[in-house]
């Protein structure tokens, strides 16, 4: 089935699984099947004052997910940080690191409970963030909004439910919203957005609709054409 996290946007964060033909597939058959996924998020606090050079942090702690403890992993890759303002000390709350999260469990708010475990809490996370620094990022960025955005999906080959079809992954990619874009694209963040850019050039697509009617990108082309 699907799970929603209304405050994160993106690609749907859980695709649909595929159960073989049999109630209990073997695990070569789970991991054929698992759908990856990938996901942008701006956290609080300058990342190499933690974890100096490392770049990559898995996180292996068990959530309560309605009263039991499951286990759950998530990779954290950071791809540019920010001190914050010089003069605001070591503790700025201006001071952030993009990051890129791949979840290799499905559990409940699972990359934002793990960033807060590790003191990194998602900015704009009312739920497990810090409101202070939510208030300041929402005051002086213009930051309304979670900063957790679903960026890729891959689903399984559509051979996997029928062998006279494609048998490549299909691969889903979903450009960050402009609201999220306008903050990284502020004078202050221009050199984190500029690092983050070269290491992932997936952060440079643009938004775009490829649907007709009212909402689509051909809208205006068609109304033309009628009025002709």
């Amino acid at each position: 089935m699907f799970a929603f996290d209304s405050e994160t946007c993106g690609l749907l964060h859980k695709a649909l699984t595929y159960d073989a033909g049999t109630n209990n597939p073997s695990a070569e058959e789970e991991t054929a099947l698992t759908s990856e996924k990938n996901y942008i998020a701006l956290l609080r606090g300058d990342w190499k004052r933690k974890f100096g050079e490392d770049e990559v942090v898995i996180v292996d702690k068990p959530l309560n997910v309605t009263g039991e403890i499951k286990e759950a992993m998530t990779e954290f890759r950071l791809l540019a940080s920010s001190p914050g303002e010089e003069d605001s000390g070591p503790y700025s709350p201006a001071a952030c690191s993009l990051v890129l999260c791949t979840p290799k469990t499905g559990r409940t708010h699972q990359i934002r409970r793990h960033a807060y475990s590790i003191g990194f809490p998602i900015i704009g996370d009312t739920q497990h963030g810090d409101s202070k620094i939510n208030r300041w990022w929402r005051e002086n960025r213009q930051l309304n909004r979670l900063f957790l955005h679903c960026l890729s999906l891959s689903l399984p080959p559509l051979s996997t439910f029928n062998d006279s079809r494609n048998k490549e992954n299909i691969e889903c990619t979903a450009p960050l919203l402009p609201e999220l874009v306008a903050v990284l694209e502020r004078k202050d963040m221009e050199d984190l957005w500029k690092i983050a850019r070269e290491k992932d050039p997936r952060l440079t697509l643009e938004q775009y609709d490829e649907r007709g009617g009212t909402y689509g990108r051909n809208f205006r082309k068609e109304i033309s054409s009628t009025v002709e």
